[in-house]
């Protein structure tokens, strides 16, 4: 299977993010288990079969969490993405 072509960058309350594909409808990945709060080349690649239908976001917890950042505040910052990819109701799929 070859790797998709993705961006990297940072959501607007500074979630990294990797994209791939340019299907209309978006499928948003949440891996829970990195270490890693960066931006990360190749992260998609095991979920290139789906990119004729879907565009696909893989979004990682904040970097530098400020000493007292809660739960609470981590929930806000995924809703704010999942506002965001999802405007409207659709499917989500969440790992962790």
């Amino acid at each position: 299977m070859t790797r998709p072509a993705t961006k990297s960058g940072y959501f607007r309350r500074c979630l990294p993010c990797n994209r791939a594909g340019h299907a209309p409808r978006p499928l948003l990945v949440c891996p829970g288990l990195t270490f890693e709060n960066e931006p990360r080349f190749g992260m998609l690649g095991m979920y290139g079969f789906l990119l004729e239908e879907y565009t696909l976001f893989a979004v990682q917890r904040r970097p530098g969490m400020p000493a007292g950042y809660s739960l609470r505040d981590m929930a806000n910052d995924y809703a704010t993405v999942i506002r965001t990819v999802y405007p409207q109701k659709g499917l989500r799929m969440w790992l962790a």
